[in-house]
């Protein structure tokens, strides 16, 4: 009787215990979990604390330096201005002291003057006379006789110019004369030539002559046709024609009247295919910028006009020994006065303002011909301009000639030569400038966000117009800038850039004065990803009922967490490895303002843990996860006894694998439908070696650019509370079928329902940025569904 009694009661009673002790339980796991809660609330605000600090840190010493700047600029230019305004000061009282003095002196002589006039006067009227009386001459015959005087004066004048202009119709007699001579002996000295250069060889003996003739002719006829020739043979020799070229121009200042040397003045005749011929006008400049690799040493320049022939070079006297012969050539034509004054009258008028420059380069060209080429390869707006009007001038002056003399030639065909080399230096200088400017823009962009740049990143930089700097300069030049840039030693002066790197043939570039930035920067955008994949990493471990050494021990976490970075963040890893980064940061540190110990990287030159770094704790971590998982995870005693059984369990399922196999094939999780799906969704939204993180990251870069950092971030949340909003609709319906399309229509429309999202500029960005961040809240719903 009291048995049935006191069972009922001590199973009250053991239900009521147990009760009370599982409602003690959660609230143990409540306050533990307001506890975590509570210390993840003071890590986030003691990163942000690191990262706010470490910014405006960064942006008070910029703009520190740069109001340092702007004052002593300010002051130096208000001092230069105090002293250009004393010095005006006192040139004006020197200037007014003199004005005065001289206005007395003025008022002096003036009246020193109307006495003398007077005086003048009086002794003019005596004088004449007196005079009158002395000559015994009136007014009138004394013109006469000085008019006398006058005429005979004029007539001597007049002999003696026309004796000059004889005197240089005979000299140019005697020119044109030699002139003449010239070119006759020219003309004749072919037959000389011929005759100097043919050697005569006697044979022995018939036989001699046979073996040379061949059978029937049969060698005299291969000669033929090898050689072109018909009855007179000729062998022709490239390298002693392009000795003979080279000889003459060395030889031409003595003939600087003369035109270049040409095929007729050198009485030979050189094969079509042993020659290139070029033409000023559209062929030479395209030489002298990209000359062509050619066996044939002989050039044959042919002018625009037949009256000018031609001239015959070699490809190692350009630029420099053809470019001195034609300023030679110019020389001797400024040589002539009347030349000389012709040319500087035109040109005054086209440079007025500048004579004495004008007057220096015609001096230099006229006594020092050879040092105008440092002239002509430095550039300068002022020297094109001067040999554009100098060539144009000389064009037009020997257009109007008839008859051209050989001077006249030469002067023309060195002028079309130096109208391409002023388009050649010319363009070589604007291209210098440009390249110039294009590595100032590289050094800027080095400076922006997001501070770390690839070989990759570098070679898409832009200018403000768009353009790819890679296409102002070439690679060599980026190769050589870099290398000049980068550190080798900390204390290298001029030198800011260091190269980080990674595994493999990865390296980034990264100024040395975005160190921390970039250091702040990664750690803050590493630290969610190392969570989140320890977070699943040791939740699947403990639904196994499996532990790692990392879990217990603190060292073996600290190594964890270091191969994870290393995965996830290589270029985090790699600057933290890097040796050079110590000793910079001491530098920065001793430089600027002490650092505060919440945002130290190092201490006593050593780096700080990793788990320092991220702000992770290993314990933290796993409470974490407990509260995740069912109650009897955190019980030591449970979860040995539930471990044991589902070891056990696992035994069995090993032997009958291929029947449940069959069974979850005949019945599939629908959630494991939908993470399929969002699973193929992302490999292809997602870039090959990157993250779904790292993607969103760097899309919210593309499209959110407000300047202000508080209106930026206000701006993302936004969008992502606009997404959160239409999946809710979404994950409320009973059967959920998510495909690529289906996430395109949907990012698409809350854009197109949002008026200031539509407006912005990176549409595409901000539409990938919404459909993968659809992806990942889905994936979290999705396996939260599972569980």
């Amino acid at each position: 009787m009291w048995l049935y009694i006191l069972l009922p009661l001590a199973g009250l009673t053991l239900g009521w215990t147990i009760r009370w002790l599982y409602a003690r339980f959660q609230l143990h796991a409540a306050e533990q979990q307001a506890v975590l809660i509570k210390q993840d609330a003071i890590k986030e605000a003691e990163a942000k604390k690191k990262e706010t600090l470490l910014e405006a840190k960064d942006q008070i010493i910029s703009e520190k330096n740069q109001q340092e700047k702007e004052t002593r600029e300010r002051r130096a230019e208000l001092q230069r201005y105090e002293h250009r305004v004393s010095q005006k000061e006192e040139a004006i009282d020197k200037k007014t002291k003199q004005i005065e003095r001289l206005e007395q002196i003025l008022a002096e002589k003036d009246a020193s003057f109307k006495e003398r006039e007077s005086a003048l006067e009086h002794e003019e009227d005596r004088y004449r006379a007196e005079l009158e009386r002395i000559s015994g001459l009136t007014v009138d015959e004394a013109k006469a006789i000085i008019i006398k005087d006058l005429e005979n004066e004029a007539h001597y004048d007049a002999q003696s110019l026309i004796n000059k202009i004889e005197s240089e119709a005979n000299l140019s007699g005697e020119k044109k004369a030699r002139e003449i001579l010239v070119t006759a002996i020219q003309r004749v000295a072919t037959e000389v030539t011929g005759d100097v250069t043919v050697a005569t060889v006697t044979l022995p003996n018939d036989e001699m002559k046979g073996r040379i003739i061949g059978r029937e002719g049969r060698n005299i006829r291969s000669l033929e046709m090898e050689t072109g020739a018909g009855s007179a043979m000729q062998v022709f020799l490239p390298f002693y024609y392009a000795d003979l070229i080279e000889d003459s121009y060395n030889t031409r200042n003595n003939t600087a009247e003369l035109p270049f040397p040409s095929e007729e003045s050198l009485h030979i005749k050189i094969p079509s295919n042993e020659v290139i011929t070029i033409r000023p006008e559209s062929d030479f400049l395209e030489y002298l910028e990209d000359p062509p690799e050619s066996v044939v040493p002989v050039i044959r320049i042919r002018f625009s006009d037949e009256r000018y022939g031609s001239a015959l070079a070699i490809s190692t006297l350009l630029p420099q020994k053809l470019l001195e012969v034609s300023l030679s050539k110019i020389s001797q034509y400024l040589n002539s006065p009347a030349d000389r004054d012709y040319v500087q009258h035109k040109l005054i008028l086209q440079f007025q303002g500048r004579e004495t420059v004008l007057k220096d380069i015609l001096n230099e060209l006229i006594s020092r011909p050879a040092e105008c080429i440092t002239t002509f390869e430095s550039g300068g707006d002022f020297v094109n301009l001067f040999w554009l009007y100098f060539c144009s001038l000389i064009r037009v002056d020997t257009k109007k000639k008839g008859e051209l003399l050989m001077r006249d030639i030469a002067v023309i065909q060195a002028v079309s030569l130096i109208e391409q080399y002023n388009s050649f230096y010319k363009s070589k200088m604007t291209k210098s400038k440009e390249r110039e400017l294009a590595l100032k823009s590289l050094d800027m962009n080095l400076e922006a966000t997001p501070y770390l740049f690839s070989l990759g990143d570098i070679l898409k930089f832009t200018n403000n117009q768009g353009k790819l700097l890679i296409n102002l300069y070439s690679k060599a030049d980026l190769d050589a800038h870099l290398k000049a840039k980068t550190i080798d030693d900390v204390k290298q002066e001029g030198s800011d850039l260091l190269v980080l790197y990674g595994s493999g043939s990865d390296q980034w570039f990264v100024l040395k004065s975005k160190l921390l930035s970039l250091c702040s920067r990664l750690l803050a955008e590493t630290r969610p990803l190392v969570k989140k994949n320890i977070t699943k990493r040791w939740a699947k471990l403990l639904n196994d009922f499996e532990h790692e050494p990392a879990m217990e021990n603190d060292g073996d976490f600290e190594r964890l967490l270091i191969r994870i970075t290393r995965e996830l963040a290589p270029a985090l890893s790699a600057l933290l490895a890097d040796k050079r980064f110590a000793l910079i940061y001491s530098e920065l540190e001793r430089n600027q303002e002490s650092i505060p110990d919440t945002a130290r990287l190092f201490i006593n030159g050593q780096l700080i843990s990793m788990t320092s770094l991220l702000l992770f704790k290993r314990k933290d971590l796993l409470s974490e996860i407990y509260d995740g998982l069912p109650f009897y995870y955190a019980v030591p005693f449970f979860f040995r006894i539930v471990a044991y059984f589902h070891n056990l369990t696992n035994k069995k399922a090993r032997k009958k694998e291929p029947a449940i196999q069959k069974s979850k094939e005949a019945h599939k999780i629908p959630g494991n439908d939908l993470q399929i799906s969002l699973k193929a969704i992302e490999a292809k939204l997602v870039p090959e070696g990157s993250t779904l993180e790292l993607s969103l990251a760097d899309l919210q870069r593309r499209w959110s650019k407000l300047l202000d950092a508080t209106a930026r971030k206000n701006l993302v949340e936004d969008v992502n509370s606009l997404v959160r909003d239409r999946l809710r609709r979404v994950t409320r319906m009973k059967s959920i079928k998510i495909t690529d399309e289906i996430l395109d229509q949907m990012s698409q429309d809350i854009v197109m329902q949002n008026s200031a999202l539509s407006r912005l500029h990176e549409q595409d960005a901000l539409q990938r940025y919404i459909k993968l961040y659809m992806v990942d809240q889905l994936t979290t719903f999705a396996a939260t569904h599972n569980t």
